[in-house]
């Protein structure tokens, strides 16, 4: 079957359940859609934008999926299922190896591949969690959270696989920036290991992430209007505090050098909790973070610690950004988003792509000299591709993307 039949045989079907959920014609349907009877279905498969959303209205679904109903499988599902048959082991073997040399799409294919072969709930967990991780490194945030919540949804699951499942749904939700989520779903993983102790030797680390991604979900509560910013900020500071300890327990143990580079991710939080406590002064921290980004030149490091560098660049600009008179603050902000840009760029990473060009736009309307109107923000096409990729992936940033699009004079 083409691609084009394909398609109008699945709007078919739409339009088939559209008149027996409403018990109409196909007549009384055309003329709700705003259509010609006859030419209900387009020959190429393809119906334009305004029959589609009122074909999702009528039948009270997102567009979203009204769309990729009618487009019908993705590539990686396609050809998941045009595959040779593998045992479960050996594509979730394949869909690790992939993720070791971040290779995420292929990972998505792993994982998808290994759910049609599942035979068990944990089974189809696990590749549900492999498929997680596959969207997380794409930074397909919203993608991720459907993942985690098909591996939850399909039958009883060990405990610790649960918690890290959870975990890693709390992640999802703070990289989108919906913290009230994110802080709510750690603190469920923290209470259950906390009361009921480590059951599972994974259950130390998922513990050690859910209080990292508590305590940097609770510092990014304190850009906002908090009524109990005091209470906020202590709980912020010893979440974060417990994540290093439990981060830096990990790595002697396992001699882990990654769980190193967290637990000082989580040292550069804490330093942006203590200026806005006033612990620490604004200029001798921004001292501190400056003298960190030499780390880069002098080790040349790559991996969790460059990614731990960029997140220092990221507190470093809070820090600025809040803290520091604008004049003052102009240069190291300039240095600080850039080399955020420059890390995001070479690890692809899109949580930190975001905060590079959220805090850019930011540090923009801060100074003096500078303005944002139309081409005072110069970008090459991998750049607008950039920011494009990142509108799409973050519903929350779209509205400063806009903003850098019509200053940059590409759209008006």
């Amino acid at each position: 079957m083409s691609d084009s039949a394909g398609r109008r045989q699945r709007l078919e079907r739409l339009l088939d359940v559209a008149c027996a959920s409403r018990g109409w014609s196909k007549r009384r349907l055309a003329q709700a859609l705003g259509r010609d009877p006859t030419k209900l279905v387009p020959e190429s498969g393809n119906p334009k934008l305004d029959f589609v959303v009122a074909l999702a209205e009528l039948l009270g679904t997102p567009v979203g999926d009204v769309v990729h109903f009618i487009m019908g499988p993705s590539d990686e599902q396609a050809m998941a299922s045009n595959q040779p048959r593998s045992t479960f082991e050996q594509l979730d073997a394949q869909a690790r190896e992939a993720h070791r040399r971040g290779a995420y799409q292929e990972m998505v294919e792993f994982a998808a591949r290994a759910q049609a072969v599942a035979d068990t709930p944990e089974e189809l967990a696990l590749a549900c969690n492999r498929e997680y991780g596959a969207w997380d490194g794409l930074g397909r945030y919203q993608n991720a959270i459907e993942a985690v919540r098909r591996g939850l949804e399909k039958g009883p699951i060990p405990r610790w696989l649960e918690l890290m499942l959870r975990s890693n749904l709390a992640n999802a939700h703070y990289a989108l920036w919906n913290l009230t989520e994110a802080r709510t779903v750690a603190g469920e993983v923290i209470e259950v290991i906390c009361c009921d102790g480590c059951e599972h030797p994974n259950d130390e680390l998922t513990l050690a992430f859910a209080f990292y991604v508590r305590g940097n979900t609770r510092r990014r509560m304190l850009q906002g209007t908090l009524k109990n910013r005091s209470a906020t900020l202590d709980r912020a500071r010893r979440d974060l505090e417990r994540a290093r300890t439990e981060y830096l327990r990990l790595a002697d143990e396992d001699d882990n050098d990654s769980f190193r580079a967290i637990a000082h991710t989580c040292e550069g939080g804490l330093l942006e909790l203590a200026v806005e406590d006033g612990s620490v002064v604004p200029m001798d921290a921004i001292e501190r973070v400056m003298a960190v980004l030499d780390r880069t030149v002098e080790e040349d490091l790559a991996g969790d610690w460059l990614e731990s560098i960029g997140w220092w660049c990221v507190f470093g600009s809070n820090i600025a950004l809040g803290h520091i008179e604008s004049e003052k603050a102009e240069q190291p902000l300039a240095i600080l988003t850039n080399k955020a840009h420059d890390i995001a760029k070479t690890l692809d990473n899109w949580a930190l792509r975001e905060r590079a060009f959220t805090l850019e736009h930011a540090s923009r309307r801060c100074r003096p000299a500078a303005s944002l109107d139309e081409g005072s923000w110069l970008m090459d096409s991998e750049d607008i591709g950039m920011l494009v990729g990142t509108m799409g992936r973050f519903p929350t940033f779209r509205a400063t993307g806009w903003r850098i699009l019509e200053s940059s004079g590409i759209v008006c």
